[in-house]
């Protein structure tokens, strides 16, 4: 029994603390981060919200923002919207098809032509 407690806790010793049993942890520092997001809406949505849309969306992407700015993630992440794209026309957008893998694959292309590569460009 005394020779499981003590294995016990020698495995739960830590590099980082030297080995010393009674010594705290180093805290994690928490550095900014900030994810760039270009949200694009179809126009089944622009059809459905109106002239609602862009409230509808920010007040979506204010929610997300809200969930990684939650302590339990241990990270301090801003979410930032730095496009909207509004499709009006089906044409002007990536073909949707009901193959999920396919629409993904279309979207990814298509959105590639619309996010410019030039850091300075949003």
């Amino acid at each position: 029994f005394r020779s499981h407690s003590l294995e016990y806790a020698l495995s739960n010793l830590s590099i980082e603390d030297g080995g010393n049993p009674h010594s705290r942890k180093k805290r994690f520092l928490s550095y900014p981060r900030y994810v760039e997001v270009m949200v694009t809406v179809d126009t089944k949505m622009v059809r459905h919200h109106g002239q609602n849309l862009q409230h509808y969306v920010l007040t979506l992407m204010s929610i997300v923002a809200a969930i990684y700015k939650d302590s339990s993630i241990g990270n301090l992440i801003n979410i930032v919207i730095v496009k909207l794209i509004v499709i009006h026309n089906e044409q002007e957008g990536p073909a949707i098809t009901f193959n999920a893998a396919t629409t993904l694959r279309n979207f990814c292309l298509w959105q590639q032509a619309q996010n410019t590569l030039d850091d300075a460009h949003p």
